[in-house]
């Protein structure tokens, strides 16, 4: 941790112990905004007892014990960066969560508070054994030599998937696969372009076969899961990105697709969770976590909260194609509020 940073050592006062039991640190930073979430084991059990420290470069550390439900919460925060980090024992991978809070909205030229909870949801990691380690991208040289004839139609293909053209890039990738049909890398990326043109049963396929070459390789995991999904295979889909995200809990785009299955399976709590993971990162990659977010929350009532993420949804994809449509939904959800 940096030295600039002031530890503030919640631990020595009775009211941090008992707080700490609960999950809930007693303190904050000055503000009205919400840091909080739930911590599992690899096994999916909530891990209890597990130290959760907020860290920030100008308000310094708080730190918590999470609950018996391995949940925890930071409140009265400021805008701002904070990282989350989780220190699980030597049995486990360090994790670390990175949360931007905004500061406050303007409506009309007037600044308001505008508070609200930012939820993490995070799955610790085993550390691994030593010698055991396996690659966790695809690295087609590490299963076997490419012979370079299905190296070159791989690479056309490549070619042509960057320019856009994915019907040339399935002609070269099926022709590299079957010169090689060993070649996880050309498996995942036939994979991308079959869920590109709406193949999504052509791409499971591909991507299973990719998965039983490199089965602990993040993208085609992630992409089998994506697939499962546009197939409608919602459970098989949850499975799948649970499993995505064991391996990499700070993907944004695997809570964003579980998210989206879990909707499919009429989850909307775990669901709502896992969204706020991928949108609290305000990437363009998961854009569509505010859209669907702003659908959970419209069902809860929750017309200010679901304005502010389809507003938020429209600054991150100005031209969406359904972008028209929602800005009416906007106003129709302010009108409400």
């Amino acid at each position: 941790m940096s030295v600039l940073l002031l530890i503030i050592l919640c631990v020595l006062s009775p009211e941090a112990a008992r707080a700490q039991g609960s999950g809930i640190s007693p303190t904050g930073t000055g503000g009205t905004h919400v840091i909080q979430g739930h911590v599992y084991l690899p096994s999916g059990r909530r891990a209890e007892n597990v130290q959760v420290k907020l860290q920030s470069f100008g308000a310094g550390e708080l730190s918590v014990m999470s609950s018996g439900n391995g949940e925890f919460t930071f409140h009265s925060l400021v805008p701002g960066r904070y990282n989350v980090v989780i220190d699980a024992g030597e049995d486990y991978e360090r994790a670390e969560e990175s949360v931007f809070i905004d500061t406050d909205v303007k409506i009309s030229g007037i600044s308001t508070p505008s508070s609200r909870p930012y939820t993490l949801v995070i799955h610790l990691r085993p550390k691994p054994k030593a010698r055991e380690d396996k690659p966790s991208v695809i690295d087609a040289a590490a299963v076997a030599e490419v012979p370079e004839s299905a190296r070159k139609l791989y690479e056309k293909g490549l070619d042509f998937a960057r320019g856009g053209d994915s019907k040339k890039a399935i002609e070269n990738l099926r022709s590299a696969i079957s010169t090689f049909p060993s070649f996880p890398a050309a498996l995942d990326e036939l994979g991308v372009q079959y869920l590109k043109t709406g193949q999504a049963d052509k791409a499971a396929e591909s991507l299973t076969a990719a998965v039983k070459l490199t089965p602990d390789a993040f993208r085609p995991n992630l992409n089998l899961g994506i697939a499962l999904l546009e197939m409608k295979r919602f459970e098989a889909a949850e499975s799948k990105l649970k499993t995505v995200i064991l391996a990499s809990a700070s993907s944004p785009a695997a809570h964003m697709y579980l998210g989206i299955a879990l909707i499919g399976e009429k989850k909307s709590a775990e669901a709502q969770l896992e969204l706020e993971a991928a949108a609290n990162t305000n990437s363009l990659e998961v854009a569509k976590a505010h859209y669907y977010l702003g659908g959970i929350y419209w069902a809860n009532r929750e017309y200010g909260r679901a304005a502010d993420e389809l507003e938020t949804y429209l600054k991150l994809v100005p031209k969406a194609p359904e972008a028209d449509k929602v800005r009416q939904t906007i106003k129709e959800l302010r009108s409400r509020h």
